[in-house]
């Protein structure tokens, strides 16, 4: 998607004026609502352009701690589903027009979009939605297969599991191997060869230090990138 723009879309303002207190902690800038969780992860809500007025709406949580130039919205998926005949859709919803109209969007964002969001703004609760989609088979790519187990890694060195971060880091180096590519999406592969020739040999030790180094320096990058250093 690109960097956040600061300033908020004028055409969301009258929809975030609706939003009630459990908002209060989110920040509009550009096309979306967004808040940085326990120093490590963005979460929020984006409004992609569909038609007129009619936007996208996608709840994600990005993990800061991985070097990335743009929000990318991988983590999570669009809502309100809609759901006939076992089959998946969404609909887009409406930041402009009457108050009825304004008013179903802000009743989707709180009755709908915190409840998918707010379970997965955690580290604990993250690490358990990458893993679940892996379990379902739900990356669709190579790349986005390396990164889940590099978030993985990322939030097993955070809690101090050194023995659970090496064998994710093994497990992407096979994955990557096997696939012939060391690139994370449109992450840096130059880092990400780095985590792995650098971190095991600590990790192995037991010292997850040179980890939580790492994943600061990333982490300043990527607040850096993305323009939201008053977030935090």
């Amino acid at each position: 998607m690109g960097t956040i723009a600061k300033a908020p879309n004028r055409k969301l303002l009258a929809l975030y004026r609706r939003l009630g207190p459990s908002f209060r902690d989110f920040a509009l800038q550009g096309t979306c609502l967004i808040k940085v969780a326990e120093g490590r992860l963005l979460g929020g809500f984006c409004f992609e352009p569909h038609i007129d007025s009619e936007r996208w709406l996608q709840f994600f949580v990005l993990p800061l701690f991985l070097p990335t130039e743009d929000l990318e919205l991988t983590w999570g998926w669009r809502i309100p589903a809609i759901t006939s005949n076992r089959n998946r859709s969404y609909r887009p919803v409406r930041v402009e027009g009457d108050e009825g109209q304004i008013e179903e969007t802000a009743r989707v964002l709180q009755e709908e979009g915190l409840p998918s969001l707010e379970g997965y703004l955690s580290l604990e609760g993250f690490y358990k939605f990458v893993t679940d989609r892996r379990k379902w088979g739900c990356h669709p790519s190579p790349a986005v297969e390396l990164e889940a187990h590099g978030i993985l890694a990322g939030i097993s060195i955070l809690r101090g599991d050194a023995a659970m971060a090496a064998r994710h880091i093994r497990d992407a180096e096979a994955y990557a191997s096997h696939h012939s590519t060391l690139a994370i999406s449109s992450r840096d592969p130059d880092a990400w060869e780095r985590w792995i020739l650098d971190l095991l040999p600590a990790l192995d030790a037991g010292d997850v230090s040179p980890g939580r180094l790492a994943l600061d320096e990333w982490q300043a990058f990527t607040i850096s990138r993305l323009g939201i250093g008053d977030l935090l």
